[in-house]
């Protein structure tokens, strides 16, 4: 069920109303839409090869973000980065699986295109879904970015008022923590949307 709460203030009701988090490694090929199951987000592979993992963190790409897309939140991009990158160099449950530690996560401003964009979106129309409302997947959405993708992975939240908030609900969900922690994945992007009215369910 969700639930909607309007309200009337000028500065957000929640910092964090709209997060967007896209994974991903680079390569081509095509293939058929796989669902993480957990209903937590879209997790979709092209079945090309093996992914390459990067064997040190690689530094952040150097364009400034936009606080439109960060909430205003300072160090946003090498915040996040530290976070998702910490999560991955330690072995993991999610559920009752057990995660080995995964390569660290480079960011991609082609990703960030698409996270941010769909973090807009939710923010502006008022929704909290991994498909848009004109029926855009997570996937088509990081193609419109120009990113040729072999594996994409999408994690969502609203309501959190902090990243580290954000990542402790990220990594205690099952599916969410298990996108994290998908060695496949190599680059990441996250943004987050500031809004006016409080959508979580």
């Amino acid at each position: 069920m969700k639930h909607v709460i309007p309200t009337r203030r000028t500065l957000p009701w929640i910092i964090l109303a709209c997060a967007s988090m896209m994974l991903a490694s680079c390569g081509g090929g095509s293939g058929a839409e796989k669902t993480d199951g957990a209903g937590t987000g879209p997790s979709q592979s092209r079945p090309v090869g093996t992914a390459e993992q990067e064997p040190a963190p690689v530094p952040a790409e150097s364009e400034p973000l936009s606080a439109a897309s960060t909430c205003g939140l300072p160090d946003f991009q090498a915040e996040v980065l530290r976070r998702i990158n910490e999560m991955r160099a330690e072995s993991r449950y999610c559920g009752a699986t057990l995660n080995q530690p995964a390569g660290a996560l480079q960011w991609n401003s082609k990703l960030f295109a698409a996270a941010a964009g769909h973090s807009a979106d939710m923010a502006t129309k008022n929704y909290f879904s991994h498909t848009s409302p004109d029926g855009r997947t997570a996937s088509q959405r990081v193609a419109e970015a120009g990113y040729n993708w072999r594996s994409t992975g999408e994690n969502i939240a609203a309501g959190q008022r902090t990243i580290a908030d954000v990542m402790r609900g990220w990594g205690d969900s099952d599916g969410h923590c298990a996108i994290i922690m998908n060695p496949a994945f190599t680059e990441i992007a996250v943004s987050c949307s500031a809004s006016n009215t409080s959508t979580y369910g």
